[in-house]
């Protein structure tokens, strides 16, 4: 005896394998500027390490000590 699958089902299947992922949601927390190995992580993520770990559609939030505004001030290398 064969099984059928229902065609909803299938539609749906391949509808969600197509979706894009959502977009993740990168924290800024501490005021170094550093870039470490480990990259972004929650308590140890610098504004240079979240840009670049972002991806298209991804946000970058801040969550630093102190209260904002924060100002970001361009240096010379």
């Amino acid at each position: 005896m064969r099984r059928s699958i229902p065609w909803a089902l299938v539609v749906g299947l391949c509808l969600t394998a197509l979706s894009p992922a959502p977009a993740a949601i990168l924290t800024v927390d501490i005021l170094a500027d550093e870039n470490d190995v480990a990259g972004c992580v929650p308590g140890d993520c610098s504004l240079r390490e979240a840009i670049n770990a972002a991806a298209d559609a991804d946000e970058i939030e801040f969550a630093l000590p102190g209260a904002a505004p924060w100002t970001i001030r361009l240096r010379g290398s």
